[in-house]
């Protein structure tokens, strides 16, 4: 076989691994490479022709040169290809760096928020438990008024109940304020403690009663943030409680119903006709257990 031909077919194998991988190049970056000012895969073509030439009708020394410069012509087209591949493989390298980087810097912002939102639900827990113990020490100082009243009458029973009572009430207190969620049985226990402690205080002129019979056992183990229900309560019925303080007759009862609808826990407070109060309700977002618990965990985190 001559030497131009099999220079030849090296260099046609050759153009079409070219061909094949220059398919995957964008074209515009194909022309880019240059050698003595014209693009390399112009070279290559060129080279193509020419070791074709040589294969055709070169005869001797004069058909192996033109199939050596046809192969060096598709060497330089190799180069330029091998060239582009390069560069591009460089510019996705950094593109990927700059992706990476711009993934941290989010990464970044995100947790900033996510600490700024966890130290604002911090603060305004924390704002919470300092409102709810200022009123608390003021009913501190009322409620030390009302036992030693008891205690100078000889109703020592009933200033020791009372007594009782607001120490419950106070840990009850302390311990909602600590913690972010809380589930809606010690919410109701809460509740039910306050009150007692409102009726024992007036005698029992005032009177509230709590309705959950509406409520499932699975309801009562589901939570809800703290601080939500418990001075809702306590504002609605505090004009109720001073003005049974400062009558001696007694008030119609006040009803507050439980219920859970869509998801959410429902108080519906229903006051006396006479009192001209209309019903007021409080709807509140009822969790699951597990996601109060995990919830409560990424906060102590």
């Amino acid at each position: 076989m001559k030497a131009s031909l099999v220079l030849f077919l090296l260099q046609f194998h050759a153009g079409v691994a070219w061909a094949v991988l220059a398919a995957g190049v964008p074209g515009g970056s194909l022309g880019q490479p240059r050698l003595g000012g014209v693009p390399t895969w112009l070279w290559g073509a060129s080279g193509l022709l020419l070791g074709a030439w040589g294969a055709a009708w070169g005869e001797g020394d004069w058909g192996t040169a033109a199939g050596g410069l046809g192969l060096l012509g598709m060497g330089v087209a190799w180069w330029g290809l091998l060239r582009v591949s390069w560069g591009l493989h460089r510019t996705d390298q950094h593109a990927q760096i700059r992706m990476n980087q711009r993934l941290m810097d989010l990464r970044g912002q995100l947790a900033r928020l996510e600490e700024r939102e966890r130290m604002r639900l911090r603060l305004e827990t924390t704002r919470q438990s300092k409102d709810v113990m200022e009123r608390t020490t003021d009913r501190f100082q009322a409620i030390l008024v009302a036992v030693e009243h008891h205690i100078a009458y000889g109703d020592v029973d009933r200033a020791e109940r009372i007594v009782t009572t607001f120490s419950k009430h106070l840990r009850q207190m302390l311990h909602e304020g600590s913690i972010p969620f809380l589930s809606l049985r010690d919410s109701l226990e809460f509740i039910q403690t306050h009150l007692d402690l409102m009726e024992s205080l007036t005698a029992y002129r005032f009177v509230c009663e709590l309705d959950e019979d509406a409520l499932e056992p699975e309801h009562l183990v589901r939570c809800t943030e703290s601080l939500r229900i418990t001075p809702w309560v306590e504002g609605l019925l505090r004009p109720f409680y001073e003005r049974a303080e400062r009558s001696l007759d007694a008030l119609d009862p006040v009803r507050i119903a439980v219920a859970v609808e869509a998801n959410e826990v429902v108080f519906r407070a229903y006051f006396p006709e006479r009192s001209a109060v209309e019903p007021v309700a409080l709807r509140i977002r009822l969790l699951g257990q597990d996601y109060a618990e995990e919830q409560a965990r990424a906060q102590r985190a």
